[in-house]
């Protein structure tokens, strides 16, 4: 059993740690309210209720995982070091393709392990979490990523070792770059695909996304702009994802994270951005 504290307890990091519970580890959930109980739920329906039980949430644990996004990073700076000693291992459980950037900025440099996911989860209230299939993620093939695979055997969440995380971790923002700005700055679910000329803004956008990631030593094949286009197309016209969803909630968007650093390293590597650079200060404009 490992004593693991989740900063972040939505939708993601619920699910998460209730995977943990399962796995017979203590998880100490730490966000801006107390959470002494939830409900887990798979496509709506009641799996499981968690009981927690109260202890000092000041203790430093033998895991750390960062759950919350990468604009709320520097919110949760003095919680975050907080809960780290010298023997902390840190999971970033994030999107986006700068996990271990964004903990050496707030002054964290060692025992980092960058996490791929892929859950579909939604949070539906204080005490609530629904997710549906798929449940797996990647870390890096060494030994911290050995042991937080480890930590999820017999779980609903499989994780597995790669020796590539960072194609990984591009391929992904090759499904969030363009799903989260377009739903956002359209005000529609998936459906809107359908609509005459947005599939061909996602493949421009997935386009941008291989160039620049091939730049960051992603290994990504021209055939995944149309693989994942007809995904798009394929996927339940109501559904949405969790850049959306906090759009609707009135919250701050991960656009940096997935537009944003395109833009960014794109001009680093002297890449063309061409509809990222006009994407991204519109996002940043929404309210």
């Amino acid at each position: 059993m490992k004593n693991i504290t989740i900063i972040g307890p939505g939708a993601i990091g619920l699910c998460v740690g209730a995977a943990l519970l399962d796995g017979g580890h203590k998880v100490n959930f730490i966000g801006r309210k107390k959470i002494d109980e939830f409900t887990l739920m798979k496509n709506g329906k009641v799996i499981k209720q968690y009981q927690l039980d109260s202890h000092n949430d000041s203790t430093p644990a033998e895991w750390l995982l960062i759950c919350v996004k990468t604009h709320q990073i520097e919110s949760a700076k003095e919680t975050i070091l907080s809960r780290v000693n010298s023997n902390t291992k840190i999971a970033i459980i994030q999107n986006g393709v700068e996990h271990i950037d964004n903990m050496n900025a707030i002054g964290l440099f060692d025992n980092l392990l960058e996490v791929m996911i892929d859950l579909p989860a939604k949070r539906l209230s204080a005490t609530e979490v629904t997710w549906r299939e798929p449940a797996f993620g990647f870390v890096r093939d060494n030994p911290l990523g050995q042991e937080f695979s480890a930590l999820f055997n017999a779980s609903f969440i499989k994780v597995d070792t790669t020796p590539d995380i960072t194609t990984k971790l591009w391929r992904k923002l090759c499904i969030n770059a363009p799903t989260g700005a377009i739903l956002c700055l359209t005000g529609q679910p998936m459906k809107v695909f359908h609509q005459q000329g947005i599939a061909d803004i996602g493949r421009g956008i997935i386009r941008e996304v291989i160039n620049v990631g091939r730049k960051e030593g992603a290994v990504l094949g021209d055939e995944i702009v149309e693989e994942l286009v007809t995904n798009f197309l394929q996927s339940p016209p109501e559904s949405t994802n969790s850049m959306f969803e906090d759009y609707k909630a009135g919250h701050p968007t991960e656009w940096v994270a997935r537009n944003a650093v395109l833009v960014k390293l794109g001009k680093k590597h002297r890449v063309p951005t061409p509809i990222s650079d006009l994407l991204a200060p519109l996002l940043a404009a929404q309210k």
